[in-house]
């Protein structure tokens, strides 16, 4: 490096190029007089980059530019001005809000030589960022690891380089104790002790760095797809991580359930993968998916001694899933089974294995409901076979199943073939299917009819196209629909006196059905167990009605022997009347319309502000039913309209709503995949999710629990 006096009479060469070069970098004043460099020297700790300068008057100090020969000889996040031989401070430079690209940065003023709008973190406290999307890692909120998770050697000297946290950049440091000349193990990365000693006003003196863990694995979507589960002291969810397809468990302590306690990834995550964050985090650090896309449809039961049982759906090859835990939380998860989809070889016989529901016999043996979605042969691939969707249960041999052969062969509760596509899926992708007379065919669009088309219909070109274009009635979105055809859609399952009592959605006939079984599940090795031929239809459109589509995302619920109005309660949305409906009986009654109440209509009170011309809301998009203590019902729910969360009570007894109130929403879209168990205190947990898709106020789809009083 040059010598002081170089240095100042490099200063009066380059000063006019620092400052527009860097808008600033040039030597810092201040209004203190002096006599000599040794004075200002001394009035700033025996720094020595400040001088007096006698070139104005009075004299006064000044604070000289580091001067370097490699960037080593700067502080980090500086880079070394080989012209002039000068630091100069390095960071992205931005122009407002939205303009920085790595994730969790925002745009602030930062640097010295010069200081600029530039791209950082916001600084955190020991743990917490206000933003749930980033994470506190050394000193500052990020939403990925910083500097790609680590630096590289220096190409020059190929000497090991920081990662500057507040910067996003790595920079060569040359502390005394060589703290900062050194490789990390796998996981971790070197980083600056003091991640505030950086830029031109840092202590090289002091610098030191040290290898610390990746930042865990910023996780924005482990809410959707949704169960709970209530066990002592603690609340149990199981969800899905969309980012990277695995199954997850969130453990809640109930005093305090603003944020797991734990968060356990159950099945998903490859073996092995790129670190990309701490290996005692989220997906141990491993940034790739796995080999296959699993956890939606999920459902949990727990017993009192915190067993916990799981069920799911592999998206990837078709299959029913499970994985349990038995011994409490220190014990070790099992290895996933497949109970339904795929034989015993590995042939895939089907899709299954979703809309799960799971839950425990009086001895605490596990049984699942799910729906068939296809069946199919062996050769050739994929070629569908028979009744192909299907209401399926599963019913495990003991309590404690590890195995597939711990469980019964699966059976069919009702059975339905899925209609045919339009016009079979014939169409091309430059056709449309229409109907045209008593048959569809696919025809070409065409550009004008004569009159104009309205409604589903559409203009196509005839048969014979010597014709002029003809409006007919379109199938496209039969061929979209929000939901698959068929029977055993969105089961529910709960046991009454140790019998099945499932619930679920026929989307062929658009009904609420359910049945139960003939057969006692009780005992520790229960018989393997019988359902009726035929299901009871609860709600459906009757002969000479108007049609109705009612039975959507039923929740069951059984309560106590003495309850008011009946042990069996099942929520429901009715679509075409847009209203949350609830069903309580002792046992199935077919289209009885004493036992169907309906909870929320969709309107406000006839007293509200407004009321006359206020708009029917959806009510029930999703919802969950629980017992109270006193035997009244809770639901809580999504109101679609809104998209906010709902809580209602129930008075069987006095078949009233005693009240309804909106949990969570206002400035998010909040509701989705509701659930809500109720513990003997008369308090009620409520999970759900709240989307970002709907949103752009959210940066992640978070997972909240909510209670409320329910004596």
């Amino acid at each position: 490096m040059k010598s002081s006096l170089a240095r100042r009479g490099l200063l009066a060469v380059f000063f006019a190029l620092s400052l527009q070069a860097c808008g600033g970098c040039g030597a810092k004043t201040q209004t203190t007089g002096c006599a000599d460099d040794a004075d200002c020297a001394s009035q700033h700790g025996g720094d020595t980059r400040w001088f007096c300068d006698q070139k104005v008057d009075p004299h006064q100090c000044a604070e000289a530019q580091r001067d370097c020969s490699t960037a080593s000889d700067c502080c980090p996040s500086q880079i070394c001005n080989l012209q002039g031989h000068f630091c100069s401070d390095t960071f992205t430079q931005c122009a407002g809000p939205g303009s920085c690209t790595v994730a969790g940065q925002v745009c602030k003023k930062i640097g010295v030589r010069p200081s600029d709008n530039g791209c950082t973190f916001e600084r955190c406290n020991a743990v917490a960022c206000a933003d749930a999307s980033t994470v506190c890692f050394n000193g500052y909120c990020v939403g990925a690891p910083p500097c790609n998770g680590g630096c590289t050697v220096d190409t020059a000297t190929q000497k090991p380089r920081v990662c500057v946290t507040a910067t996003n950049k790595c920079s060569p440091v040359n502390d005394a104790a060589g703290s900062c000349q050194r490789s990390c193990p796998s996981g971790q990365m070197l980083v600056l002790h003091d991640p505030d000693n950086i830029f031109d006003t840092c202590n090289l003196a002091t610098e030191s760095c040290e290898c610390v863990s990746l930042p865990p694995l910023v996780i924005r979507d482990v809410a959707r797809h949704s169960g709970m589960a209530l066990a002592g002291a603690s609340l149990f969810v199981s969800a899905y991580d969309g980012e990277h397809g695995d199954l997850v468990l969130h453990t809640f302590n109930k005093a305090n359930p603003t944020k797991p306690s734990k968060s356990e990834w159950l099945d998903g995550v490859p073996a092995t993968g790129t670190l990309g964050g701490d290996p005692n985090g989220p997906r141990h650090g491993i940034k790739e998916a796995g080999p296959s896309d699993v956890g939606k449809y999920t459902s949990v039961a727990a017993n009192t001694a915190g067993d916990l049982y799981v069920s799911y759906y592999d998206v990837t090859n078709g299959d029913l899933k499970f994985i349990s835990r038995y011994g409490g939380a220190a014990a070790a998860w099992s290895t996933p089974i497949t109970l339904d989809g795929s034989s015993a070889t590995g042939g895939k016989t089907g899709d299954t294995g979703l809309y799960t529901s799971i839950a425990l016999t009086s001895a605490g043996v596990p049984a699942i409901s799910y729906f068939r979605k296809a069946s199919y042969l062996a050769a050739p691939v994929d070629a569908e076979v028979g009744l192909s969707t299907a209401v399926s249960y599963v019913l495990a041999k003991k309590a404690q199943p590890l195995t597939r052969d711990d469980w019964y062969a699966p059976l069919d509760v009702e059975k339905a073939n899925r209609p045919a596509p339009p016009c079979n899926g014939t169409c091309s992708t430059s056709q449309v299917c229409v109907t045209d007379g008593a048959n569809q065919r696919c025809a070409t669009p065409a550009p004008t009819c004569t009159p104009t088309c309205s409604g589903k219909s559409t203009c196509v070109q005839q048969v014979d196209t010597s014709k002029p274009p003809v409006c007919l009635n379109s199938l496209a979105a039969d061929a979209l629909p929000d939901v698959p055809p068929g029977t055993g859609l969105m089961t529910t399952l709960a046991f009454l006196d140790d019998k099945a009592v499932i619930a679920w959605y026929d989307s062929v006939n658009q009904q609420l059905k359910a049945t139960i079984a003939t057969s006692v599940a009780a005992g520790a090795q229960p018989p393997q167990p019988a359902f009726p031929a035929t299901s009871v239809v609860i709600d459906g459109t009757l002969p000479n009605k108007p049609h109705r589509d009612v039975g959507r995302w039923p929740s069951i619920a059984i309560g106590p022997g003495s309850v008011a109005g009946g042990r069996i309660a099942i929520s429901y949305q009715d679509a075409t009347a847009q209203n949350l409906l609830l069903y309580t009986s002792n046992t199935l009654t077919a289209n009885s319309a004493g036992n169907i109440h309906v909870v929320d209509n969709g309107l406000p009170p006839a007293s509200a502000v407004g009321a006359a011309w206020h708009p029917q809301s959806f009510p029930g998009a999703q919802s969950a039913v629980a017992f109270t203590p006193s035997g009244k019902i809770v639901v809580a729910y999504q109101d679609g309209t809104p998209v906010d969360l709902y809580f209602a009570t129930w008075d069987p007894a006095s078949g009233t709503v005693l009240g309804k109130t909106s949990v969570r929403g206002a400035s998010t879209a909040s509701g989705f995949y509701p659930r809500v168990v109720v513990d003997a205190a008369g308090l009620a947990y409520l999970s759900s999710a709240s989307i970002k898709a709907i949103t752009s106020k959210l940066a992640s789809n978070p997972l909240s629990i909510d209670t409320q009083p329910a004596p």
